[in-house]
């Protein structure tokens, strides 16, 4: 299926990219009702007008409860956000897209990130010109917690966790952190994944773009509200081994 027709270098992914509730009625995988669960994900997610989140629309119960993850995740990183220039999640998830040489996702958080750069104001002193050093975590541009976490999500992506690295992290995250972190990784890794398995390219003038400052921070009470949903849901899970 053709992700954009706005430009030649247009080529097929290996699955549908259902972004309207007309592809959604032409998937040939999904009963009716699981149709109409899809076309209320395009209400619930970015599925409209991103290509990944689209892709997901293939299985609308992945979709969502990739979602849910997402959302979940974030509220337990917050005040964090991906999106903040120069933050550990924003850095990891640029990281992780570029090491697993996601074409899409790379695009996408690089596009992102140099608006954000430019737009919001952060503590984390980022600049475009940091997008072209993120294979060298020693340069000097970058402050000690930024070069962790680019340091910590490599050390994931090619399982070279070192015992001295792992204290690093420790003491400059605590252990909730380091592990809501590697979560994040895993997410980010996750989504490379999708991408690639479907083979979604980077299709010049169509890439995300970024939310404005105030309308991430917006989003903080919802996400946390989700996640202790998620918590009372966890509640009614029987003693494992009991079913």
């Amino acid at each position: 299926m053709i992700t954009s027709t706005s430009t030649s270098t247009a080529r097929e992914t290996r699955l549908p990219i259902p972004m309207t509730d007309e592809e959604i009625d032409a998937l040939p995988g999904l009963t009716p009702s699981e149709k109409e669960v899809a076309k209320g994900n395009l209400l619930k997610t970015p599925a409209r007008a991103n290509p990944a989140w689209a892709l997901l629309g293939n299985d609308p119960d992945i979709q969502a409860v990739w979602h849910l993850m997402e959302v979940c995740t974030q509220a337990m990183l917050q005040p964090d956000v991906q999106f903040s220039p120069g933050s550990p999640m924003n850095l990891i998830t640029l990281q992780v897209a570029r090491l697993y040489g996601s074409e899409w996702q790379t695009g996408a958080m690089v596009n992102v990130s140099a608006a954000t750069a430019r737009d919001w104001e952060t503590e984390h002193n980022f600049t475009p010109a940091h997008l072209g050093m993120l294979a060298h975590p020693e340069s000097l541009m970058w402050s000690d917690e930024q070069r962790l976490s680019l340091r910590f999500a490599q050390s994931l992506m090619e399982n070279t966790m070192t015992d001295e690295l792992m204290e690093e992290a420790r003491a400059t995250w605590g252990d909730k952190l380091v592990m809501r972190h590697t979560m994040w990784t895993v997410y980010c890794i996750g989504w490379a994944m999708f991408i690639g398995m479907a083979g979604i390219p980077h299709v010049p003038g169509t890439l995300p773009t970024a939310l404005p400052q105030d309308k991430a921070q917006s989003l903080r009470p919802y996400q946390l509200q989700t996640l202790e949903k998620v918590k009372e849901l966890w509640k009614t899970q029987p003693v494992y081994g009991a079913i």
